[in-house]
């Protein structure tokens, strides 16, 4: 498939996006707390992220987990990180983070399917379907990180 360049274009604005997010939290050394879907793809994203966030001495956390569920939900809403990011999920789960940490920073960068709406402002989702870019053959969660973190 040939993309166009309005698609790629819009697919890293978002990514810059999300980057940008990123590096004002770390600039406010604010705690980023990092999940990643259990797979190789979003072991692979997780380590992409990690590697960034430690070239800029971020404060932060990685926790490789199968799903979002409400223990999860729990642990963001104890901890109050100044940061959520969530690598190879995420975009599943935008009713219930929506629901449940509307007011938390949260950034996405996934390539599945989308389930929910993403309303909220405090979200950046990074999601090569909000660009008509195949997620499933274009580009993987651990691509997705790849270009948040070069971003």
């Amino acid at each position: 498939m040939t993309l166009e360049k309005t698609q790629t274009d819009g697919f890293y604005a978002s990514a810059s996006k999300a980057a940008k997010t990123i590096l004002e939290t770390v600039e406010k050394d604010g705690f980023i707390q990092v999940f990643s879907h259990l797979d190789a793809d979003g072991i692979a994203a997780a380590g992409i992220i990690g590697k960034a966030l430690w070239r800029l001495d971020a404060r932060f956390r990685i926790r490789v987990l199968q799903w979002v569920d409400d223990k999860i939900i729990g642990e963001i809403v104890a901890g109050k990180p100044a940061l959520v990011v969530l690598t190879d999920f995420g975009s599943g789960y935008l009713d219930l983070l929506n629901e449940k940490v509307s007011g938390f920073k949260v950034v996405i960068l996934d390539h599945h399917q989308i389930v929910g709406n993403a309303v909220n402002d405090s979200f950046v989702q990074v999601n090569p379907h909000l660009h008509i870019i195949d997620g499933a053959t274009d580009v993987s969660g651990s691509g997705v990180a790849y270009f948040a973190a070069k971003a």
